[in-house]
């Protein structure tokens, strides 16, 4: 997974994976990352009042993403 981002399908194995109970080491070997890559992942778009949601994740992903880089200056 070096250099690339996550993609919803990514995030669809993350949800599905943890709703079963996996930590996130198996998880990452199952999407093909380093296991601090699904730690940050979820840091970032779980909500402790709703969960983690792969569509809302990848929405806030992208607009994380737009947001840099309208603000590069490149």
């Amino acid at each position: 997974m070096h250099g690339r981002h996550l993609t919803l399908l990514d995030r669809e194995v993350i949800a599905q994976l943890r709703d079963q109970g996996c930590s996130r080491a198996p998880v990452a070997r199952q999407v093909g990352c380093h296991p601090s890559t699904i730690g940050r992942e979820l840091t970032r778009n779980h909500r402790a009042d709703a969960g983690y949601f792969p569509s809302r994740a990848q929405a806030q992903a992208d607009q994380r993403r737009r947001a840099g880089a309208a603000g590069d200056g490149w």
